[in-house]
């Protein structure tokens, strides 16, 4: 895990190695265990170095490769860079040193687009071309690491963070399209245009995609190397069948994200996602190895999970367990930091708890983390799942859409169905969204969400489309949340504040086999009779506890968001970020907004 940085200059007027020099310093934090440059002509990469695989001075970045064409500048890890290398040797490569990026770097110079087939990480890099002079740029299939590019009159650039194009005056310009979906939607992320960011003109390489840059910076080629076939189903498999492949699965991702040359700890909520990864690592640690697991804690609080962490640390006694207890004080105290890391606007106050956990890693000297994230959007954790579900099964199969509304009421306790609208989309969702944006259009002001913005501001976005998708199909709500709107979001959560500690965040459930499998599997599997992440459950279900795999509730990392909010310095942030909006004629009022997003909004033009 590091940081990147890149330069490919049109004028001589630019000082590539001061400007480079710059861009690279802002990512200290990425990587405090070395740094390194490579220049040729008008071409500029740099690295700052974490140290995870093969320690020495072996794996200093920029690194060229043994043929002396290709120079690669490379975040992330390649977990299968073993069985990649063993392969190599086996066809008369010889390699001189034990790091990942030389076996990246050698892959790349033998099949060039095609080595994506034979990676299993998480990985953004820039590989450059001394005889095409050419860069071929790239980021992993989910997202995981970032990739971020700028271009003016006077070049391209690239980094890890947006703060490296600050650093050397490129302008951070507000997003204003972004802000309104952010203020009238609560959308994060754009899904119709998924490069962009929240600044004008910066823009993010989109997951599962490549591109190539030519001499003068200009993208010459920009195509997605990998997607889920939504038409493959394995509609035979049996129960047993799925839950022995999905342990299968797990398991190899599990062992392959365990391998480092530096201390590795585990991300323990208490949930049955970190739950599930901690009683793994636990039966494949070597023997000698110590668990050490990282939580966050609430005091007097209804959604403290203490009760089922302590559950699992009483029951795996030889896990050495760390607690940090985030506070509202504390949350007001590190606000600004917080957001300098983030760079974006972020949801709420477990980004700061996850923050502390991040801290409390590092204080502990774990630079390697094991994280949960990404279970609930592969398969369907959340409880808003289940209405895509349910409108599947409405107008897909009547009689089982009665019992799976039956048997989730029973287990919830609740009195739940479809909406009537959401009943009514199933056959016929273009006439609703047209309607929708009819009314945008001619009534915005009946609109409880967009009466309060400046007119003239929303007289230029309130045609936009909602960026809130609606699917009627559970596999189609799970793509969007895979790579339009949700896990996007939660993964630059965890990139940043893990790297603004110099930690590294690994994420087992993000194993491409694994969705792949999970995606072809029958719906019933993954809810089935009130159950979400069913297959997981019934998978693991002899290797948990029966009070973690059968949990009705979804916590995480959830602190006190209400009382933090009613904080005096937090409303100073607020009146604050008001005034700021007002002023820029984004808002009139600010009485029918989400109050914290308007906070968050505000730090966009600090």
């Amino acid at each position: 895990m590091c940081g990147i940085t890149g330069i490919i200059s049109k004028s001589n007027e630019v000082d590539i190695k001061y400007s480079i020099s710059k861009m690279t310093d802002k990512l200290i934090h990425r990587g405090p265990d070395g740094f390194g440059y490579y220049y040729d002509k008008n071409i500029a990469f740099g690295h700052r170095r974490l140290s995870i695989i093969d320690l020495s001075e072996n794996g200093k970045q920029p690194m060229t490769s043994q043929c002396g064409r290709y120079t690669i500048t490379f975040n992330g890890e390649i977990y299968n860079y073993i069985e990649i290398k063993n392969n190599l040797i086996e066809k008369g490569l010889k390699f001189k040193t034990n790091t990942d990026t030389e076996v990246l770097l050698e892959l790349y110079a033998i099949y060039k687009e095609g080595l994506f087939q034979y990676l299993d990480g998480m990985f953004a890099f820039a590989i450059y071309d001394n005889v095409t002079k050419s860069t071929f740029c790239a980021r992993d299939r989910f997202g995981e690491k970032p990739f971020f590019y700028t271009s003016n009159s006077e070049g391209t650039y690239f980094s890890s963070e947006m703060k490296s194009f600050w650093s050397i005056g490129i302008k951070k310009n507000p997003n204003k399209k972004r802000l309104y979906y952010y203020l009238a939607f609560e959308a994060l992320e754009d899904p119709y245009e998924r490069k962009s960011t929240f600044y004008e003109d910066i823009y993010e390489l989109e997951p599962s995609y490549y591109m190539v840059l030519n001499s003068n910076g200009e993208i010459i080629t920009k195509k997605q190397y990998w997607d889920i076939d939504l038409t493959i189903k394995n509609e035979t498999i049996t129960k047993e069948q799925a839950e022995n492949r999905f342990k299968e699965l797990l398991k190899k991702s599990v062992k392959r994200r365990l391998r480092s040359d530096v201390p590795v700890g585990t991300s323990l909520s208490g949930g049955l996602d970190s739950s599930a990864l901690v009683y793994l690592i636990n039966d494949l640690k070597l023997d000698g190895q110590k668990q050490l697991t990282f939580s966050a804690r609430f005091k007097n609080h209804k959604l403290d999970e203490s009760y089922f962490i302590d559950l699992i640390l009483n029951d795996l006694n030889e896990i050495e367990g760390h607690s940090t207890y985030p506070t509202s004080e504390g949350f007001v105290d590190e606000i600004e930091d917080l957001f300098y890391h983030l760079e974006e606007p972020f949801g709420g106050g477990s980004i700061y708890a996850q923050w502390k956990v991040m801290q409390l890693a590092k204080n502990k000297g774990v630079t390697v983390l094991i994280d949960g994230q990404g279970a609930d959007e592969i398969m369907g954790g959340y409880h808003g799942y289940f209405t895509a579900y349910c409108k599947e099964l409405y107008k897909n199969d009547k009689l089982k859409y009665n019992e799976q509304i039956t048997k989730w009421n029973k287990l919830h306790n609740l009195n739940y169905d479809l909406t009537k609208y959401d009943k009514l989309y199933t056959h016929i969702p273009k006439v609703l969204d047209f309607y929708g944006r009819k009314r945008r259009k001619y009534f915005p002001l009946d609109l409880h969400y967009l009466k309060d913005f400046n007119p003239e501001y929303l007289s230029i976005f309130k045609l936009e489309n909602n960026p809130i998708i609606k699917n009627n199909s559970l596999k189609e709500t799970l793509y969007n949340s895979l790579f339009k709107r949700g896990l996007h979001e939660l993964l630059r959560h965890g990139d940043r504040n893990s790297m603004a500690f110099s930690v590294e965040s690994r994420l087992p459930f993000l194993n491409h086999e694994l969705i792949e499998f999970i995606f072809t599997l029958p719906n019933h599997l993954l809810i089935n009779n009130g159950w979400t992440k069913y297959i997981m459950r019934s998978s693991l279900k002899d290797f948990l506890p029966k009070e973690i795999v059968w949990r009705k509730d979804k916590v995480g990392f959830a602190p006190p968001q209400k009382k933090w909010e009613n904080d005096k310095r937090v409303l100073e942030l607020k009146d604050e970020s008001i005034a700021i909006l007002q002023q820029e004629n984004i808002i009139d009022k600010s009485t029918s907004f989400n109050q914290w997003n308007l906070m968050m909004a505000g730090q966009l033009y600090k």
